[in-house]
C-alpha cells in the first residue's frame, strides 16, 4: 500500500464550509444559482491545483507513475484547459491524483 501510495503521490482537496460562503455570499445552498457559484469555484479548484502540481513538478519531479500521454489522455486532464494542457505537458504532473470528486 505505501508503495502504490508514493508512487501516485495523490491529494485531494476538501471543501469544508461551502453553505456557509454560500450564505455568505446571501445564496441560498439549494438554489441554481449556489450550482452556477460552485461550478464557478470547482473549477478554479480544479485548475489551480492542476497548475500548482505541474509547477512543482518542475521543482521536486513527476510522481513515479507519470506517463505524459496517457495522463494528458485522462478523463480528467482532457477537460482541462489548453494553456494549463500546455504547462503539464511540458512540466508533467507531481501528484497523480487531484480533486477526484471535481
Amino acid at each position: 500500500r505505501r508503495g502504490a501510495a508514493l508512487a501516485k503521490r495523490r491529494t485531494v482537496l476538501g471543501v469544508p464550509g461551502v453553505a456557509d460562503a454560500l450564505l455568505m455570499c446571501n445564496i441560498r445552498y439549494d438554489s441554481d444559482q449556489a450550482a452556477e457559484m460552485l461550478g464557478c469555484w470547482m473549477s478554479r479548484l480544479r485548475n489551480e491545483s492542476y497548475q500548482a502540481s505541474a509547477a512543482l513538478a518542475v521543482e521536486k519531479g513527476c510522481f513515479p507513475r507519470y506517463d505524459r500521454d496517457r495522463f494528458l489522455d485522462g478523463y480528467n486532464a482532457f477537460r482541462l484547459p489548453v494553456p494549463i494542457r500546455d504547462q503539464i505537458a511540458a512540466n508533467g504532473m507531481r501528484n497523480g491524483v487531484l480533486n477526484s470528486a471535481l
